[in-house]
């Protein structure tokens, strides 16, 4: 982390997500003295005032399996025809090589096929399903971070330059204290040199360095952006994703506010990892996605043992992240048409003009942080600032979202190192 070069845009531009929790900590105390001195922070309370903006969890109603509100992959496989994959484009989200499981699972992680005894990397295989698939002809991606790009550039240069997914950088933030000040600036962690301690931004910075970095300004041919994690393994790459894909473009052409569409299969309920489905009532047609560290309690369960959960697969209307963005520039004093926006873009794959268009995408998508406290020996060493892809649904106004419920076996995560031991993963994995 010491060999960081914290003049990086990804840097520069994405720090100040610590500032957005400066005066709106909340203490585990309410002492008088937490106005004198740094206190212990409660992270859950923050993040109910500033990633929830005030709204209890108890607010929100999960969705529960087959409601009305959420459109059924079956239903879309059956009535609609593939989008040709030259119209989509694929990213990877890679960004957490070095923090997932302690440094131990990861997408450069080498892994030995029991059948055959060949090691390849989990990008490697990943990418080995990918090109086996109805989807190999879109354009793919991978997002990564400062702290693991070395890494990626060296292994990408092992695959032929036809077959080599593109990188780009995603923004750090400062890891944070967890004891802070009422008011002032928010207290950041610090390595034993003094330089401050850096931590990925979250799956937010995936789309906002796609447009930051001026890189969409090459995809603006497609007519999707498919998101996912890279240890996603289960039945993704395959022509029901392009039947959806074909889906998410006909109803955003007739939903222009629809920014959106993400995949949610029914999970156990006591499931307390993902991304829970809610609404505000049975009738609410704006559906949100909130974690249970958005703040304290519970959102209310409707009977029965399933719910829907986000599998972090998000598909995005590539029109309409470029409608909100021309229509947020007259706000900052920018012209509101695409061909300003295209050169804008242009710009920034210059390395030009960037700090302009993250305050154009900040405006457009104003998605609010929350904290994640990690600990150690039993005891909160920092927190981490991140915002997540799902916190879109969270913006003001009406949800940018809609959901389409899919099999379980559309997500299959290995995260942990006891996944690779687990016979059902195991079989998509290596294919057994």
């Amino acid at each position: 982390m010491n060999m960081l070069d914290t003049t990086r845009d990804e840097i520069q531009l994405t720090s100040a997500i610590v500032d957005t929790f400066a005066g709106r900590f909340v203490f585990t105390s309410s002492s008088d003295s937490a106005a004198q001195q740094p206190q212990p922070v409660d992270p859950k309370a923050t993040n109910a005032q500033v990633a929830l903006r005030g709204q209890p969890l108890e607010d929100f109603m999960a969705v529960p399996p087959g409601d009305p509100r959420v459109v059924l992959l079956d239903e879309v496989v059956g009535s609609t025809q593939p989008l040709a994959p030259q119209k989509m484009a694929m990213v990877l989200l890679c960004g957490g090589l070095s923090f997932r499981s302690q440094h131990k699972v990861h997408p450069l992680r080498r892994v030995t096929d029991p059948q055959t005894g060949e090691t390849r990397t989990l990008l490697d295989r990943q990418l080995d399903r990918l090109d086996a698939s109805p989807l190999k002809e879109a354009a793919r991606l991978i997002a990564g971070t400062p702290l693991n790009e070395a890494a990626f550039r060296t292994h990408l240069l092992t695959y032929p330059p036809e077959k080599r997914p593109r990188l780009y950088i995603g923004g750090l933030a400062p890891r944070l204290l967890p004891v802070q000040n009422a008011s002032g600036p928010s207290l950041v962690l610090r390595e034993p040199s003094g330089t401050i301690s850096y931590n990925p931004a979250g799956h937010l910075d995936a789309l906002r360095w796609l447009v930051v970095s001026g890189v969409l300004r090459d995809l603006l041919e497609a007519e999707v952006i498919l998101m996912m994690s890279y240890s996603n393994w289960g039945r993704i790459f395959t022509e029901e994703t392009l039947r959806l894909a074909n889906f998410v473009v006909t109803t955003t052409q007739a939903h222009p506010e629809t920014l959106m569409f993400v995949e949610v299969p029914p999970r156990p309920s006591e499931k307390e990892t993902c991304s829970l489905l809610v609404a505000n009532s049975i009738n609410d047609q704006n559906l949100r996605l909130v974690k249970y560290n958005y703040g304290q309690g519970r959102p209310r369960i409707s009977p029965g043992t399933s719910v829907l959960m986000s599998t972090n697969t998000l598909y995005f209307s590539v029109p309409n992240l470029l409608r909100r963005l021309h229509h947020a520039a007259p706000t900052m004093g920018l012209p509101g048409d695409r061909a300003h926006l295209v050169q804008l873009l242009h710009d920034a794959a210059e390395g030009h003009r960037r700090s302009q268009l993250a305050t154009l995408f900040d405006t457009a998508l104003p998605v609010e942080p929350h904290l994640i406290p990690t600990s150690q020996d039993g005891a909160v060493s920092f927190l981490r600032a991140e915002r997540d892809l799902d916190q879109l649904t969270l913006i003001p106004g009406p949800s940018p979202a809609k959901a389409v419920q899919v099999p379980a076996d559309r997500e299959v995560s290995l995260k942990r190192i006891s996944d690779f031991e687990a016979p059902d993963k195991q079989r998509f994995l290596f294919g057994t």
